[in-house]
């Protein structure tokens, strides 16, 4: 009739999107070989996006993937991410959220080791000397349980004198404890050794004889 007014509803639709966040395995180095992995873990994560979690939600918890014992490389993997609100329980905001994942680096470098023959010496008997023993020098080291258990050595003194003996390059084999070669964990100078021949001592004794 006369006067109506006409009446309307409006709807409105408002719309959450899901937050974009990217998280990465942090990865990482390690200098010297030590015979313990370095894993993915040990050295965790890193939200690498702009756009961080909301300020009333948590990382709860992750899983990682990848270990790196020997010298070299390989990839540290997160392979779950679970959120939860701050001061609360029970409530999982994860499925609020797009992550993305990012893998790290683990690095493993190879410990430097000096090897060289022991210094070997005898009175001349007319064979040659040879070296027999090895050792460490520089002040270097093997990981505990891990030694040489294969090598040749260069070199030869016969005669009074002496002369070098080497550690021929590339005949080093070091194992493990269990007998698992290990050489390529290693860096592998070499230094010379010695190799001396003494004069032999002798006494010659005039005879004594009689004549009729």
């Amino acid at each position: 009739g006369a006067g109506a007014t006409a009446s309307s509803k409006i709807h409105i639709v408002v719309t959450v999107n899901k937050r974009e966040i990217t998280i990465k395995a942090n990865g990482g180095r390690k200098e010297t070989y030590d015979g313990k992995p370095l894993t993915a873990e040990d050295c965790g994560y890193s939200i690498t996006s702009t756009t961080k979690l909301a300020d009333i939600d948590k990382i709860d918890k992750i899983t990682y993937s990848g270990s790196q014992t020997d010298a070299g490389s390989s990839t540290a993997s997160i392979t779950s991410v679970k959120l939860a609100r701050n001061n609360s329980t029970g409530i999982d905001p994860t499925d609020n959220y797009i992550i993305t994942l990012v893998t790290g680096t683990l690095t493993v470098g190879k410990k430097a080791i000096t090897v060289k023959p022991v210094n070997a010496s005898k009175t001349y008997d007319g064979s040659a000397l040879t070296a027999s023993r090895w050792e460490l020098a520089d002040g270097t080291t093997f990981v505990t349980g891990e030694t040489i258990n294969g090598i040749e050595y260069n070199g030869a003194q016969t005669n009074v004198g002496s002369s070098n003996s080497s550690v021929k390059e590339g005949s080093v084999k070091i194992i493990d404890s269990a007998g698992n070669e290990v050489t390529e964990n290693y860096e592998i100078s070499y230094k010379t050794g010695t190799l001396t021949v003494t004069v032999r001592e002798i006494t010659i004794t005039a005879g004594s004889g009689s004549k009729v």
